[in-house]
């Protein structure tokens, strides 16, 4: 089967279903097809400087047209920061496993909480 033609049996109705990708500039030839949802973001307070950056979480997988035999990779959601003026920002972190994902949750909720006592050490903006 030619590259272009296995691409368009793992794209488009044959994403998966939370898919947001564009894959009309993927070239299966020399590049694997990322399948990416749309990001869940937290902004982040501006820097002193005035940068702004945010956090972005996106589920993703891929598939590889020279592994084709290997199928589609699990999906991870991976985790990074980018800036509004320069993209991504270093590199994501992937999180493989639901026990993963639960324990990234878990840390969040802690640091909420954490956070929520300290509301009483600041000002009021009124």
């Amino acid at each position: 089967m030619h590259a272009h033609d296995w691409m368009l049996t793992v794209t488009g109705d044959n994403c998966p279903q939370w898919c947001s990708a564009d894959h009309t500039d993927e070239d299966p030839e020399h590049d694997s097809v990322f399948h990416e949802s749309e990001p869940i973001t937290l902004e982040l307070p501006s820097l002193i400087n005035a940068d702004r950056f945010r956090l972005a979480f996106t589920t993703v997988c891929s598939e590889d047209y020279r592994t084709r035999d290997e199928g589609r990779r699990p999906a991870r959601v991976d985790i990074g920061a980018e800036s509004e003026h320069t993209g991504a920002v270093h590199d994501y972190g992937p999180v493989p496993s639901v026990e993963a994902l639960d324990k990234l949750i878990t840390d969040l909720r802690h640091a909420a909480d954490a956070l929520e006592q300290w509301r009483g050490r600041l000002p009021s903006a009124a």
